[in-house]
């Protein structure tokens, strides 16, 4: 699994705020909103991901069938956007260029890794962290003064 976060001191002090002043309700819907602000970024990091591994073997397509890009929200420490999968794929490898996998579905002895592009979804989260962080400190400064 492979994280990736944009860590904003403005977001952590709204946040720790927002959490001792508002209601439960309203930091429910501000967590949706966030999720929904983010999916987009999420699922282009994603798709970046997918299209820098090689297609010859399938994949690619397996990492965007299988592949799941999730947005965490932590109104401590901030929103992350954290890599998974649905069938065991441990997305972390590709991140670092490395990839382990089964021949014809079997693991062989001694089988070295095979190397792919490494960073694609980092590099991809990090074009868009600047935006996403911008309307994510946004939505919390707003949700902010609907609380007080």
């Amino acid at each position: 699994m492979a994280e990736m976060e944009a860590r904003l001191d403005e977001f952590k002090k709204a946040g720790a705020k927002l959490q001792e002043l508002a209601d439960r309700k309203l930091v429910l819907s501000m967590r949706r909103d966030l999720r929904t602000l983010a999916k987009p970024v999420s699922e282009r990091v994603l798709n970046a991901l997918a299209d820098a591994m090689p297609h010859g073997g399938g994949l690619s397509d397996r990492i965007k069938s299988q592949g799941r890009a999730s947005v965490l929200i932590n109104l401590k420490s901030g929103v992350r956007i954290q890599l998974s999968n649905k069938a065991g794929m441990f997305m972390g490898q590709f991140e670092k260029g490395s990839i382990r996998h089964p021949v014809f579905g079997v693991w062989l002895p001694g089988q070295k890794p095979q190397t792919v592009p490494a960073n694609a979804g980092m590099q991809q989260f990090e074009k868009e962290a600047d935006e996403l962080g911008a309307q994510v400190s946004e939505k919390v400064t707003e949700t902010m003064r609907r609380a007080l």
